[in-house]
C-alpha cells in the first residue's frame, strides 16, 4: 500500500485474486421477469384410449398420507401423541399437561420432552438446582444452515425462528451451530482465523469464518464482501436485494457459495469433535 493512496477495498481485493464472485459486488436489482403465458388447457381425454379420461381418483391409502393425522416415523400406536389429532410434537406437549406445574409452559420443545419421557417409561420431570428437568434419552449435534439469524440478521420469521428454536434445543442438552452469512461487523463474533476454499465457477473461492457462542449455541459466520460489503450496514433490509421485494441479480452464485462454504464448516467441526 503506497502512501497517500486510499486502501483497497475487499471486493478490489478479491477482484485482483480473481474472485469468481467480486464481479457481482454491487450488483443491481435483478430486471422484471416477463408475465407467463396461460398454460394451455391438459386433455381430459386419451388418444390411446377413445373416450376415458386420463385422471383418476387416488387411493384411500395415498390420501390417508396427505390427510390423515401425522405420525412420527417408528412410533408406536400407544405413544403419547395419539392423545391428540394434530401431530406427534403438541400430543407429547398435551400428555405432559398433567405432570407439569402451573408455572411450567405446556408447549413448546421442553413439553414435548417431558411428554416423550413420559411415553417411554422415563421419570417425567425433577428438580435440579431448584429448575424443573426432564431426562432426554438421546442427544444430538444439529447443524442449522439460515440465510439470517436474529439478532444478528433478520428480515422476518426465518431470522426469528433461526434465534430460539436452536437455544430451546440447547437447553434440552442437544450441541447447536447455527450457520449464516456475515452480513455486518458484528461485535460479538471474532475472526477464528481459519481460511479454507470452496470450487465457484471453475475456480477455488476463498472461504472464511467468524465464529461466536451465546446461550448454548455455536454461531458461525461465513465472511466474503459479496454478503459484508452489499449490505454495508443496513442488515434488516438489504440481505437479499437492494430494496424490499427485489433481488440482487447474483443471489443465485451468492447463496451457493454460502452452501458450500457451510459443508466445509461442518467437516472441520466433525474433525474437531
Amino acid at each position: 500500500m503506497e502512501e497517500g493512496k486510499k486502501p483497497a477495498t475487499a471486493a478490489e481485493r478479491f477482484a485482483a485474486t480473481g474472485s469468481v464472485l467480486a464481479r457481482g459486488m454491487g450488483a443491481k436489482a435483478e430486471a422484471p421477469k416477463a408475465k407467463a403465458k396461460p398454460a394451455a388447457a391438459v386433455p381430459t381425454t386419451s388418444k390411446y384410449a377413445g373416450s376415458a379420461t386420463m385422471t383418476q381418483a387416488a387411493p384411500t391409502s395415498v390420501l390417508n398420507i396427505v390427510s390423515g393425522k401425522p405420525v412420527a416415523a417408528g412410533e408406536v400406536a400407544s405413544s403419547a401423541h395419539t392423545t391428540s389429532s394434530v401431530g406427534p410434537a403438541r400430543g407429547y406437549a398435551k400428555a405432559a399437561g398433567s405432570v407439569l406445574p402451573s408455572s411450567a409452559p405446556k408447549i413448546g420443545p421442553p413439553a414435548v420432552a417431558v411428554g416423550r419421557a413420559m411415553a417411554e417409561g422415563r421419570p417425567a420431570v425433577s428438580m435440579t438446582g431448584g429448575k424443573l428437568a426432564t431426562t432426554i434419552s438421546k442427544k444430538f449435534q444439529i447443524v442449522f444452515v439460515t440465510s439470517e439469524v436474529a439478532p444478528f440478521s433478520k428480515t422476518g420469521g426465518l431470522g426469528e425462528a433461526m434465534d430460539g428454536l436452536p437455544i430451546a434445543l440447547a437447553a434440552l442438552g442437544h450441541r447447536c451451530m447455527v450457520i449464516s452469512p456475515r452480513y455486518d461487523q458484528y461485535k460479538e463474533a471474532w475472526d477464528t482465523g481459519c481460511w479454507g476454499s470452496v470450487p465457484m465457477g471453475g475456480k477455488n473461492e476463498s472461504v472464511h469464518f467468524f465464529h461466536t457462542y451465546k446461550q448454548k449455541v455455536d454461531y458461525v459466520f461465513v465472511d466474503h464482501p459479496t454478503f459484508l460489503e452489499r449490505v454495508n450496514g443496513l442488515t434488516g433490509a438489504k440481505l437479499y436485494g437492494p430494496e424490499w421485494g427485489q433481488d440482487f441479480a447474483d443471489n443465485q452464485a451468492r447463496f451457493a457459495y454460502f452452501c458450500k462454504a457451510r459443508r466445509e464448516i461442518i467437516i472441520a467441526w466433525l474433525v474437531v469433535e
